[in-house]
């Protein structure tokens, strides 16, 4: 941060959105700030694992979809040729 304090280079396309060298400081010390929060990185990692469970619940579902709907379908074929008068 001393060094850009001290040399602060603004490109001139961040010259036309107005932003000056005190600006350019606060925002090197704002991502500083950011980059060293550890809060963040824990809210990353349940929202990678949350993402990675869902993704393993709708595969088991998709297969057990699959499962239950041969075996009703099995199910209802066996009933349909069954003879109701027949013990």
């Amino acid at each position: 941060m001393a060094n850009l304090s001290r040399r602060a280079k603004i490109s001139p396309a961040l010259k036309s959105l107005g932003i000056v060298k005190r600006d350019a400081i606060m925002i090197e010390k704002m991502l500083k700030n950011f980059a060293s929060e550890e809060k963040g990185s824990v809210t990353v990692d349940w929202i990678v694992l949350t993402a990675g469970l869902v993704g393993l619940a709708v595969a088991v579902l998709a297969t057990v979809n699959t499962g239950t709907t041969s075996v009703a379908t099995r199910t209802s074929d066996a009933i349909a040729v069954m003879d109701a008068t027949q013990g």
